[in-house]
């Protein structure tokens, strides 16, 4: 039987973005996966988007909202999974705009011995904002000629994550990329059971390598990273981050680290203690 599968896309305040990740999800290849938007305490014009989307998408989308006191994205995730009734979960940003395969790619590729960490085409600023005054529609943006009039195939890993190559290529790709299997937050995906056994994010936990440390204690738990960096891509949209602490995501890193080398597995403050 096929596992249900869930799209948790994580925004704050960036209902422009979130509108062309919404508008990727309605153009994928399956239509065969459920939506939850986990929104870290966005205002009124991001559950404004969130209600028109739901027309299209209909029992399929859900909305989570928590008040808005700082960076709390872990938080929120935790509260996603907690309440999903999928089997399996994709993890996608609110600013990275999915290629057209990317659920079918991270379904495909789903083990419940492993997570699934992607990979993401940078855009800068002025091509993000061409995304936003232009709007085309999201597969679109993964054609050979708008990726090639906005620079976006000018080096080899562009070329591979743009989807142009035939699958065998990316995936033997995939395989032999010297990039490390990390939880990649912007695009990652595991089996719901998996996220429970480590108790899912660190809730205390605030911007820089939050993600990360997800990974370090799945690979304990010897739940191995398995790379679709170019089986699975995105669009990153460019935004600012007033969120960023320079000692906040140092301290972080240390504790990345000492999860590392201390064989930790479940969070300390994580699912079990919503």
């Amino acid at each position: 039987m096929k596992p249900l599968t869930e799209v948790i896309v994580t925004t704050y305040n960036n209902p422009r973005a979130l509108d062309r990740v919404l508008d990727s999800l309605h153009r994928q290849s399956t239509s065969d996966f459920r939506i939850c938007v986990a929104d870290d305490g966005s205002k009124e014009e991001t559950a404004q988007l969130v209600n028109r989307w739901q027309a299209v998408f209909g029992d399929r989308m859900r909305h989570l909202w928590h008040e808005d006191k700082g960076f709390r994205k872990n938080l929120i995730l935790n509260t996603a999974i907690k309440t999903s009734l999928a089997d399996y979960l994709i993890f996608l940003d609110g600013d990275c705009i999915a290629r057209p395969d990317f659920v079918e790619t991270h379904t495909r590729r789903a083990g419940t011995d492993r997570f699934l960490t992607g990979g993401v085409i940078r855009l800068n600023a002025d091509v993000t904002e061409q995304v936003f005054r232009d709007t085309p529609a999201s597969a679109e943006l993964f054609s050979r000629s708008w990726l090639q009039s906005h620079g976006l195939l000018g080096t080899v890993s562009q070329r591979v994550k743009s989807g142009l190559l035939p699958r065998f290529a990316k995936t033997l790709l995939d395989r032999v990329s010297p990039v490390k299997r990390t939880w990649n937050g912007g695009n990652a995906s595991t089996f719901r059971t998996n996220l429970l056994k480590v108790n899912g994010f660190e809730n205390d936990l605030s911007y820089g390598a939050e993600d990360v440390e997800l990974g370090v204690r799945l690979n304990n738990a010897g739940i191995r990273g398995e790379s679709v960096r170019y089986s699975a891509c995105a669009l990153h949209l460019e935004h600012s981050r007033g969120y960023m602490n320079g000692d906040v995501v140092a301290s972080n890193k240390r504790l990345v680290a000492q999860a590392r080398s201390s064989g930790k597995i479940r969070s300390l403050n994580g699912i079990a203690e919503l």
